[in-house]
């Protein structure tokens, strides 16, 4: 791929229960090429989700686990998501992150639509 071609955007939906056998394929995951540059988000489902699971899937120190508590918080969260997705790809260079608006996902703003 060229360099110019910006890198995936990857999102967890999950509990952070997994029932199978886990940690081998997220850690092929972490170490192949594209998939420790990937953009890696997720989102918690649940009241008695586990978010230092998914926590280890995310690779941005700023952007936290998202909490989506009802339907409509996922659909804010992926709105922000694909916003972020399309703004990287009209970008100078499009695997910065300081231009797209994934910065909206951080929990610390009150008036995010997440909980």
């Amino acid at each position: 791929m060229p360099k110019r071609s910006y890198l995936p955007t990857l999102v967890l939906v999950s509990d952070g229960q997994p029932n199978d056998d886990w940690e081998e394929p997220l850690q092929k995951l972490l170490d192949s090429d594209r998939g420790k540059r990937a953009v890696r988000l997720a989102v918690g489902i649940g009241d008695d989700c586990d978010f230092d699971v998914l926590k280890r899937f995310v690779n941005h120190p700023e952007i936290p686990v998202v909490r989506a508590t009802a339907v409509s918080k996922l659909m804010d969260f992926f709105r922000v998501v694909s916003m972020s997705v399309m703004a990287r790809s009209v970008a100078q260079n499009p695997n910065s992150t300081s231009n797209s608006p994934l910065h909206l996902l951080n929990d610390d703003d009150d008036d995010l639509p997440f909980d």
